[in-house]
């Protein structure tokens, strides 16, 4: 643009508009291609631009209206336009505008010419070249008022957070903020694998929820909005958060407008806007896996590590809250903190005089793993049964912590030293175990402490005798039953026999059983099948009649409705069952 062309234009009022120069614009046609218009004013004031007739038909284009359309030609008789009229009665033509990119390096000014010279360099830098005479050569550099479209483009970076909010919540409730963690692999004790936090902006008070899905959000503002709303009298007036899908639902935004909630979200890929529970979550983290570390327990503890933080960190000074604890602003009664104890520890808890015998240990071995909100009272784990329980009467050993490894070690069984048989001054041990070479290192240790011998395989374990041959292993109880009748001097007896009963629904089948006498129907029986008549004879074994519908013995081997199979399941002793529960039930 040429802004030594300047001058006036008059409208038919008498008005005049100030020109500013003179140019060139660059369009671009329907078909690609791109076309110059020449001798364009460039009037700033006016609000709409004016394409004059006159000077296009000076210049050689072709003008035709016709059905309140105007077409306009080249000097070739190329159509370039096709205009139709408004309902003003104007032409209204919509020209694209496109850069000249051969003309972009093409710069008057010496400034621009130098930052682009000098590989963009930021015009602080070229300035500083220029006055401290750094370089030969460089002219004097002024900062111009445009951009640089390259620079933007390519050096483009995000601006800084500021370090705190520049405005506080001035009452409580006035705003909450709220993430979630997670998913945390292992799940925890109770198949959680996310914790949400809620941290309310004037006290930094917090608390934490444990959820199996994210879906459970709403659900749990909704019970959190009528814990804290009932505890401090005020109303939630604004949650902020992200925008993942839990707090963007349909039913959440219908929900916080009937209750005139606003929803300040964060920009995406911007946490930084929600800098107070995004270090919260942090500080959290970072503490449960520092109390998980030093007491050795299993990573399925983190859900009551981080109750534990949570709980802990309200008791911490913050920064944001002067000279008090987050607890104590938000509940306005100083907390006291001689109650607390080493996450992790051992804890001694006292069995009540109802619950044991007289002879009975007066106390269980649990872990402690936090503090209970309903109760005055520590939160117990037992490894042992897997269960948890809260109790005031507590003796902590902070400094102990559980021995883990018990429980990835392999148990071996030993025969037990009858203090009765005292002619016998050496006692065979039997080691049982799957792996071969487990029972070698076995060997080796034993063989450290006791002077050992080899006897080879196992013949007897427990009572039972057993008998290892190539086609199988069998075992049986003849020397134990043979041993408990030497103890009780019954060795000499003479045997009694009971026949063991057999029931059958097969009167003929009971007939011919019973019947030693081979016939015609008999006689295609196999010869094996005969025993049954051997041990009737024998009086071993007595055949009894039983009804059909009584017969255990056809929920193995009949298709069964349901009722005839839970009435004879139930003549087994069995009952239905499920592994459904929770920790603690």
């Amino acid at each position: 643009m040429d802004e030594s062309m300047t001058g006036n234009i008059t409208f038919g009022d008498m008005s005049k508009i100030p020109v500013k120069g003179k140019g060139k614009i660059l369009i671009k046609l329907k078909n690609g291609g791109h076309q110059f218009i020449l001798n364009v004013y460039y009037v700033s004031e006016m609000k709409a631009n004016i394409l004059s007739m006159g000077q296009l038909l000076e210049k050689g284009y072709d003008i035709h209206m016709k059905d309140k359309c105007l077409y306009l030609r080249d000097d070739r008789g190329s159509l370039i336009a096709c205009v139709p009229m408004s309902s003003n009665r104007m032409f209204l033509m919509n020209i694209h505008h496109d850069a000249p990119k051969c003309l972009k390096a093409c710069f008057d000014n010496q400034s621009w010419l130098w930052h682009l010279r000098l590989g963009h360099l930021n015009f602080g830098g070229l300035k500083l070249l220029s006055t401290k005479n750094m370089v030969k050569g460089l002219p004097s550099i002024d900062q111009p008022d445009q951009l640089c479209e390259a620079c933007l483009v390519d050096k483009q970076h995000r601006h800084s957070f500021p370090k705190e909010s520049i405005s506080r919540a001035k009452a409580p409730l006035e705003l909450i903020h709220t993430d979630v963690c997670g998913p945390i692999d292992p799940a925890s004790l109770g198949k959680n694998i996310y914790f949400l936090l809620f941290i309310d902006d004037y006290s930094r008070k917090t608390w934490v929820y444990f959820l199996k899905q994210k879906s459970e959000v709403f659900s749990t503002f909704k019970r959190f909005k009528a814990l804290v709303e009932k505890q401090s009298g005020y109303q939630i007036k604004a949650m902020r958060s992200d925008r993942g899908g839990e707090f963007i639902s349909k039913e959440f935004k219908a929900f916080c407008e009937e209750n005139d909630i606003r929803r300040p979200l964060t920009i995406p890929y911007s946490p930084q806007q929600n800098g107070v529970v995004e270090r919260k979550n942090q500080l959290i983290v970072n503490m449960t896996r520092s109390m998980l570390k030093s007491k050795n327990l299993p990573k399925e503890f983190w859900a009551e590590a981080v109750d534990c933080a949570v709980y802990l960190s309200n008791r911490c000074p913050t920064r944001s809250v002067w000279n008090q604890t987050p607890q104590e602003a938000w509940s306005g009664y100083k907390p006291s903190v001689s109650h607390l104890k080493v996450f992790g520890s051992i804890a001694y808890v006292h069995v009540p005089d109802q619950q044991r015998n007289k002879l009975d240990d007066k106390s269980e071995k649990f872990i402690f793993i936090g503090y209970s909100q309903e109760s005055k009272g520590y939160k117990l784990y037992n490894p042992v049964d897997k269960k948890m329980k809260v109790s005031r009467d507590v003796t902590l050993d902070e400094k102990s912590s559980w021995d883990w490894t018990d429980r990835d070690k392999e148990q071996y069984v030993f025969y037990p030293i009858d203090t009765d048989r005292k002619e016998e001054e050496e006692e065979p041990i039997e080691p049982v175990t799957p792996s071969s070479p487990m029972f070698d290192d076995f060997n080796k240790e034993m063989a450290k402490e006791f002077e050992m011998t080899d006897i080879g395989l196992m013949s007897y374990y427990l009572g039972i005798e057993v008998k290892q041959r190539d086609d199988g292993t069998f075992i049986s109880q003849e020397a134990y039953a043979k041993e408990v009748l030497k103890r009780f001097n019954m060795e000499n007896c003479n045997p009694i026999s009971i026949p063991i009963e057999i029931y059958v629904d097969n009167k003929s089948a009971i007939a011919l059983a019973k019947n030693p006498v081979f016939h015609d129907r008999s006689k295609h029986i196999d010869t094996r099948y005969h025993f049954i008549r051997e041990s009737i004879a024998k009086k071993q074994v007595q055949v009894k009649f039983v009804k059909s519908e009584d017969q255990v013995a056809d929920i193995f081997t009949k298709p069964l409705n349901r009722e005839v199979f839970e009435k004879l399941r139930s003549r087994l002793g069995m009952r239905e069952s499920s592994l459904r529960g929770r920790v603690g039930s």
